[in-house]
């Protein structure tokens, strides 16, 4: 029901978890390009699988804050959008405690969401920017930084059953150690 899973903080976290998993198999630190593979690289697709993942992990923090302070809708259309940045600096994230750092990090992601990881240009010539990671600090931060959101998410998430809580719905709320969340 479209209810229980407006209400359920849980939803963003599993689906952002899904699309780590996805990155994950073509990070291009652990499995290159293979020979027999039509690819020259999957960094783009990599980073916006990620960039995908993180999405899922900020909305579903901003669900979880109005819900739990009683706004509504969980996520407001301002939300409707593939900014990390934007959705990374909005009030309900603060439980996130981000750094200036991580939220330039994030924004260094959001191309790849919006377009570098699904097409070749953007549809203007302002936004194109080229690059694919800077160096395996960069890599090894956005690791870091998922790890450390999912963790925040995970401790206070939840999933609906049965339904919104208004018609009768419980929260089961998000196991940490059995999804394997670091």
């Amino acid at each position: 029901m479209f209810g229980a899973a407006e209400e359920s903080p849980g939803n963003w976290l599993v689906t952002g978890m899904n699309l780590r998993a996805a990155a994950a198999r073509l990070d291009w630190r652990k499995a290159p390009v293979r020979e027999e593979e039509a690819s020259v690289g999957f960094m783009a697709v990599y980073r916006m699988l990620l960039g995908l993942a993180f999405e899922n992990i900020l909305k579903g923090v901003i669900t979880l804050a109005r819900l739990q302070t009683g706004q509504r809708p969980p996520l407001p259309p301002e939300c409707l959008h593939h900014s990390l940045a934007k959705l990374a600096s909005r009030s309900e994230c603060a439980m996130l405690a981000l750094s200036a750092q991580e939220i330039a990090l994030l924004d260094n992601i959001t191309p790849f969401v919006e377009w570098a990881g699904k097409y070749p240009l953007p549809k203007k010539q302002k936004d194109y920017r080229g690059g694919f990671h800077t160096s395996s600090y960069e890599h090894d931060a956005e690791v870091a930084l998922w790890d450390r959101l999912t963790g925040v998410l995970a401790e206070h998430a939840w999933v609906m059953k049965g339904g919104p809580e208004r018609l009768g719905g419980k929260r089961l709320h998000v196991n940490k150690e059995k999804r394997g969340v670091s």
